[in-house]
């Protein structure tokens, strides 16, 4: 969900979100693994909107966020080479990155549905497992948008 503000074509918003992700796979020293289990994201992100004026009901945009992000590795398990059974039950925190574009049609001044694509980049990440301090590569979630926007 998200609260924002329109300026014209632009507008701003604080955006709320929660994702529930698979895992099936994880690279440990460049070995590529199958793994079972799941990380969720809670989002907290500020965004920014442009709206392209085109004269119709539909509005092409594209935007851009910033801001943070809470993972949880949940029962995150592998069998690795040399080191056994890895196992990852753990949260981090870190900023996150996204960049929006889709296109809008207005079915009147304040009923609007869109369309859009956002991709998403989680840098960062720590987990623990085995005792030892794991970083994960940037997490990118890419995402197909469906939705409404109502505006007062």
């Amino acid at each position: 969900g998200a609260v924002g503000y329109r300026f014209d074509n632009a507008r701003a918003e604080l955006e709320v979100g929660y994702h529930d992700n698979d895992v099936d796979g994880l690279t440990v020293n460049d070995v590529d693994l199958p793994v079972d289990g799941s990380i969720d994201t809670w989002r907290f992100v500020l965004n920014g909107y442009y709206d392209f004026p085109t004269g119709s009901q539909f509005r092409p945009y594209v935007g851009a966020g910033a801001g943070l992000a809470i993972l949880s590795a949940n029962d995150v398990s592998a069998t690795v080479p040399t080191l056994g059974e890895l196992s990852i039950d753990d949260s981090s925190s870190s900023f996150l990155f996204q960049f929006k574009a889709g296109v809008g049609y207005d079915f009147t001044e304040t009923l609007n549905a869109f369309l859009g694509y956002r991709l998403t980049g989680i840098p960062g990440q720590d987990f623990e497992a085995l005792g030892t301090d794991l970083e994960a590569d940037t997490l990118f979630i890419h995402a197909l948008q469906l939705g409404a926007r109502y505006e007062f």
